[in-house]
Formats: C-alpha cells, sequence, structure tokens
C-alpha cells in the first residue's frame, strides 16, 4: 500500500470522531480460547517480557530473607546479648528495609519521564544498570551503611521494574487490541500494551506469577545454603549475576513499542513492528489496526488542548482525580492489608514467631503466591471488581486473625501451624487481588494522564510500602512489642480500606478505552460498570449486524 494510501486511512479514522466504531477493533470479538490460537506470537513476546519479573522477585526476596542468615548476622550484628549471642539491630533492619522503599519510590517517579522522552527500551537500559549496581554493592558490602546503599540501588531498579512503561499506552491498549510489540518500559505495561483485550488480564498476572517464582527460589537457594554453609552469605548473593545476565538477553530481543513510535510520528517504523508480530493473521488489517492507534492519540491529543490546565497536578480534580483514586487504591489496599508483614518481613516475622525453619516457611508461603496468580489468572478477564475487593476483605480478615493468635501461646505446635495457615491465607488473597491492582493501574487513568497516574497510583502504594518498611520491623521487636499481635494493626486498616473498594472500585474486564471513558464522562456509578451499554457497544453491534445483512444479501 502506497503512503498516501496509509495516510488516507488514518486520516479517515482520525476523522471518524463521531463513529465509537473507529476505536474497536474488528478482533474483539474473539473468544479467549480464539485469541490463544490466533496470537501466538504476541503471546510470545508477553511471557518472555514476564520472565524478567523472576529477577526481579528473586532479588527482592533473597535481600530481604538473608537477614536471618548465620553468616548475615555475624557480618552485620553489631547487639551482643549477655550470653554472647549476636543479633541485628532492629533499627538498622528498619531502615533497610524501609530505605529500600524509598529508593522503589525514586525508580517508580523518575523512569517515567525517561521513558516518555527515549522511549521504553532505553529505560529498560537504565533499570538494567541501576540492578547491576545494586548487586555489585551487596557483593562487596561489609558495613551495614554499605548494604544500605545496596537496598536504595535495588529499590530504584525494582521501582522502575514495576512502573517505568509509560503506562499511557499500556492502557491504552487495554481495549483496542493492538497486539503490537510495543514499548515497553516495565514489563506490566509492557505486556498491557501488546496484549489482546481478551488475554490482557491473564498476561499481565504471568509477570507476578514469574516474579513469585524468583521469591520462592530465593528462601530456597538460602535454605540449602543454610544447611551446607550457614555462615558464607555472598554465594546466595552472587547468584543475582546469572539472574542479571539472563535479563539483558531477554529484553535485548523486544523492539520498541509502537504506541512510543506512533506517539513521536514515527509511522513507518511503528507500522513495522506491527506487520512482524501480527501481519500474517488472518483478518489483520495492519493499516487500520495501526489507524487506531493513531486515531487514539489523537483523539486525546485534541481533548487536551481543550483543557485550561495541562498542570501534573490534573490528574487530582474532576474525572480524572476520581480515575486516579480509582486506579490506585487497589495497589495501596494491597500494602493496608498485610503485604509488609506477610512477605517482606515474612522470615523475620517468623523466626520471631519461634519458627524453628523459618526459609521453609517462606517457601511455603511463595508456593501460595504462585497457586493464587494461577488461579486469578483463570478469572481476571471475566471480572476484576468482586476478587480485588472480596479478596482484600479475606486478607483483612486472616491478619486480623494472626493479631487474635497472637494472644495466645503461638509457639505451641497447634497455634503455630494455625498461625502459618492464617498467614497462607493472608498472603493467597493479597498477591490475587494486587496482581490484578496492576490492571486497575493500567486501564482506568485516561490515555493523557495515563503515565503520570499510573506513576502516581505506584508511588503512593510504595510511599506506604516505606511507612511500613520502617515500621514493620519496629512493631515485631522494638519499642511496642507486639509481636504476632502485630496482625491487629493490619486488620484495623485493611478491613475499612476493603470497605471503601467496594463502593468505588468498577468493573472494567473486557472493556476498551473508548468504552472507559464514556461511562466515566456519563458518571455512570462504579457498581454498574459491568451492565452499562455503551455508545461503543451499540455502534459495534450495529456494525456486525450490517456486516451480516451484508452477507446475506451477497448470497442471495
Amino acid at each position: 500500500m502506497s503512503d498516501i494510501a496509509k495516510d488516507t486511512d488514518i486520516k479517515k479514522i482520525e476523522d471518524a470522531s463521531d463513529a465509537p466504531m473507529a476505536r474497536k477493533s474488528v478482533l474483539d470479538g474473539l473468544s479467549v480460547r480464539q485469541s490463544i490460537g490466533v496470537f501466538k506470537k504476541t503471546s510470545l513476546f508477553c511471557a518472555i517480557a514476564a520472565f524478567s519479573a523472576m529477577c526481579d522477585g528473586y532479588q527482592v526476596n533473597l535481600n530481604g530473607s538473608i537477614i536471618v542468615n548465620k553468616g548475615f548476622i555475624r557480618q552485620f550484628g553489631t547487639i551482643t546479648s549477655a550470653t554472647g549471642v549476636i543479633s541485628l539491630d532492629p533499627t538498622y533492619v528498619s531502615v533497610w528495609g524501609g530505605m529500600q522503599s524509598v529508593g522503589q519510590v525514586i525508580g517508580m517517579t523518575t523512569i517515567n519521564f525517561f521513558t516518555d522522552k527515549a522511549g521504553r527500551k532505553k529505560a529498560l537500559y537504565v533499570i538494567w544498570v541501576a540492578m547491576v549496581a545494586s548487586v555489585l554493592a551487596e557483593s562487596l558490602a561489609k558495613q551495614w551503611w554499605a548494604w544500605l546503599i545496596a537496598k536504595i540501588l535495588a529499590g530504584i531498579g525494582v521501582g522502575g521494574m514495576q512502573v517505568g512503561h509509560d503506562p499511557w499506552q499500556v492502557a491504552i491498549r487495554r481495549g483496542l487490541h493492538l497486539n503490537t510489540i510495543p514499548d515497553h518500559g516495565a514489563p506490566t505495561v509492557y505486556i498491557s500494551e501488546l496484549a489482546p483485550t481478551q488475554l490482557r488480564g491473564a498476561l499481565i498476572n504471568a509477570y507476578s506469577a514469574w516474579f513469585v517464582v524468583g521469591q520462592l527460589v530465593a528462601p530456597i537457594v538460602l535454605q540449602q545454603n543454610n544447611k551446607k554453609t550457614p555462615y558464607e552469605f555472598r554465594t546466595p548473593i552472587y547468584s543475582q549475576w546469572a539472574m542479571i545476565g539472563a535479563i539483558i538477553i531477554l529484553w535485548s530481543i523486544l523492539p520498541e513499542s509502537p504506541w512510543w513510535l506512533a506517539a513521536k510520528g514515527r509511522h513507518e517504523d511503528g507500522r513495522a513492528v506491527l506487520e512482524r508480530l501480527n501481519g500474517k493473521i488472518e483478518g489483520y488489517d495492519v493499516d487500520h489496526e495501526y489507524g487506531i492507534m493513531v486515531a487514539t492519540i489523537e483523539e486525546e491529543r485534541r481533548a487536551s488542548a481543550l483543557l485550561k490546565s495541562q498542570s501534573f497536578v490534573q490528574i487530582f480534580y474532576g474525572t480524572d482525580g476520581w480515575r486516579t483514586l480509582i486506579a490506585c487504591w487497589p495497589k495501596c489496599m494491597q500494602q493496608l492489608t498485610g503485604l509488609t508483614l506477610v512477605n517482606s518481613y515474612s522470615t523475620y516475622f517468623f523466626s520471631l514467631a519461634g519458627s524453628k525453619d523459618a526459609f521453609e516457611v517462606t517457601v511455603i508461603l511463595a508456593c501460595v503466591q504462585i497457586a493464587s496468580i494461577l488461579l486469578v489468572s483463570t478469572f481476571t478477564d471475566v471480572g476484576r471488581r468482586a476478587a480485588t475487593v472480596y479478596g482484600f476483605g479475606i486478607a483483612s480478615l486472616s491478619v486480623l486473625a494472626i493479631g487474635i493468635v497472637g494472644c495466645f501461646d503461638y509457639e505451641s505446635k497447634s497455634l503455630g501451624s494455625l498461625l502459618i495457615f492464617l498467614a497462607c491465607s493472608t498472603i493467597f488473597f493479597n498477591t490475587a487481588s494486587g496482581a490484578i491492582g496492576y490492571a486497575y493501574l493500567a486501564e482506568v487513568p485516561t490515555q493523557k494522564w495515563r503515565a503520570r497516574t499510573a506513576g502516581f497510583g505506584a508511588a503512593a502504594a510504595a510511599c506506604l510500602g516505606v511507612c511500613f518498611s520502617f515500621s514493620v520491623p519496629v512493631m515485631l521487636r522494638g519499642a511496642p512489642h507486639w509481636g504476632v499481635k502485630t496482625g491487629f494493626f493490619f486488620g484495623c486498616t485493611g478491613l475499612p480500606a476493603s470497605l471503601l473498594a467496594f463502593f468505588i472500585l468498577p468493573e472494567t474486564a473486557r472493556r476498551s478505552t473508548a468504552e472507559l471513558d464514556e461511562m466515566f464522562e456519563k458518571k455512570v456509578p462504579p457498581r454498574q460498570f459491568r451492565r452499562f451499554e455503551t455508545d461503543v457497544q451499540k455502534a459495534w453491534a450495529e456494525e456486525r449486524r450490517r456486516e451480516v445483512d451484508v452477507g446475506k444479501e451477497r448470497a442471495a
């Protein structure tokens, strides 16, 4: 097709502002099973992007759980008991965890600005450099402050991995079904942009699944190391280099995002990416699908021009502010329902709770997380609201029950087993609902403010993580001496948060960008999103009816 024809095709779609159908792909009608068969190549690229999360999860859990290793305690311990037993200062443990969360916020809030200017792929390389620096610092650290530097660098890398992809594109594609080999920044945004509408939730959760696999491998490595060479803590740290090497190879084969290319006016490059991924799919019109992308971007630009304020604070006002709250709330709830207690400090928590093998319990919790991700992947594209609201509600009740167990002899065999069960329940539902939270971050904000809103939302959750990373070690072993009773705190924060979610979270599954924009503009109550029929749906259905009528006429 000539360049004139291509430009004409895009122009037709751009001018179709009065036709909602123009922003819905003809392939959106495929079932989940059909989509898996049709978009095999796209799904493979999503799987490659998701696999990089294993490095992320491995590092997070390794440097978080290694603090109970005997060799680590001997190296960094500063408190000596009357019997000569060396232990870590709870204040240092608190600072390590808190400052890693600070680094995470830095990574989340800074990488997006780079991805907007230089592209998703170059941003990934920046994240990789931060990860290399953190592992190098961990390998050389001998003083508590040196380990602190390593934790900050690790946080920056993790923060970039979790949000450093301009999520505005991701969400755009949320309903447009454009399966291009998008940009990418962080894996979740990259996958969200790349994945077909029908498979988006499951493929996004693949990232969470690999993240949990990394978290599972970490305590297994630490447990085996503890059995063979309990005072050698460097070996597990060195193992991270293998992950670092694998991730750069995987990222190098991912092309730039067509959404970013389209936004920068590099249309030939953008079309080439779409052609590479989906050009051989029957019924897939590259020019038409790329035209949808351009039309979506241009429509948002026209809408933006009507706004008096172009300031970042716009995300806190009016409908944008309402969408920001909804987008951010699920990830914030994950922190309020005890994520830090049963995940970040699980090894530390169970060692203080009298567990004979805290690493083993951590492995059990990681297995539960994997099961949670696999289960939620089967229904996340059917519905998000119920799984999020009720999942966090159950997690809140479970962590509250942990606090109740703390009022009794929890070191006994029976209550010790109950404590592990409640921790498994908490982490299962917290992980499942938290995974769906990524979809809300990518789908709910407007296209114009998607990157900034997603960055703010993830950073808001990370700020809560900072607070709890500092405070949980102190709650467990510091002045309050709450110990296992710390569960009361998260039960009292999680239950009100879950109640609020019941009233504000809408159903966004299988809705396109245009449909969500329409429902928010019409101020449809969140609990009515699932059954509301949009103009986009009506136009799409009418188009399908016309095609059927034309087919019948031709057959006659």
